[in-house]
Order: C-alpha cells, then sequence, then structure tokens
C-alpha cells in the first residue's frame, strides 16, 4: 500500500485534509491529526490504538506493526505501508476520524 492509498482513503471523511505534522506529510480533520506518514521508514501513525489492542497487533503482525520507545507512553501504533493493506488499516482510520469528528458529523455519514 502506498501513502496515496491512505490518502485517498481518508480524504473520503468529511472536513480530511492533507496537512504537515512534523514535517512530514499527514492527514488531518480540522486541527487533530487523523495519520502522519514518516517518510524515512515509509510507515505510517496510527491514533487511538489503546495498549491491549495494539499488543495484539505486534503479536499478530510484527511484520506490518511495531512500536518505537517514543511512542509507548501514548496510543500509538506504527505500521508498514509496504507490508499492510487498506483492509487492515482502514478501520483504524476510520476509528480516529470518528473520534475527532463531532457526533453530529458522524452520525450524518451513517445515513
Amino acid at each position: 500500500m502506498t501513502w496515496d492509498e491512505v490518502c485517498k482513503f481518508a480524504l473520503s471523511f468529511p472536513e480530511v485534509s492533507r496537512a504537515i505534522s512534523y514535517n512530514e506529510p499527514s492527514l488531518k480533520f480540522r486541527k487533530s491529526l487523523i495519520t502522519r506518514l514518516r517518510q524515512a521508514d515509509e510507515s505510517i501513525v496510527l491514533l487511538d490504538i489503546p495498549e491491549p489492542e495494539r499488543e495484539m497487533l505486534l503479536s499478530v503482525a510484527p511484520q506490518v506493526y511495531f512500536v518505537e520507545q517514543h511512542y509507548l507512553a501514548y496510543d500509538i501504533v506504527l505500521a508498514r505501508l509496504g507490508r499492510t493493506t487498506l483492509s487492515d488499516i482502514a478501520p483504524l482510520i476510520e476509528r480516529r476520524w470518528r473520534n475527532v469528528a463531532p457526533k453530529r458529523m458522524v452520525k450524518l455519514r451513517d445515513l
């Protein structure tokens, strides 16, 4: 999967736009980060991943998901784009959007 494919999917959600975060390409809902590309290792930062879920992802798909020491204190997991598919990460990106978008907007999307 590529960053362009991630963008195409995420940009289908209301008010998601391309942005820059930590000098890297990112996607945001208004000012809230949805995901960010880490160009150095072609991975993406996935947010709102509670520790138990992160541990499960790390154990079942270590070739895709990983975490660095810096992120251990946060509900974050990293995913290698070249080893994942949209079906793997789409639910995680959508969940992040649902968590930062207003409830009314989420409800309208679900109609």
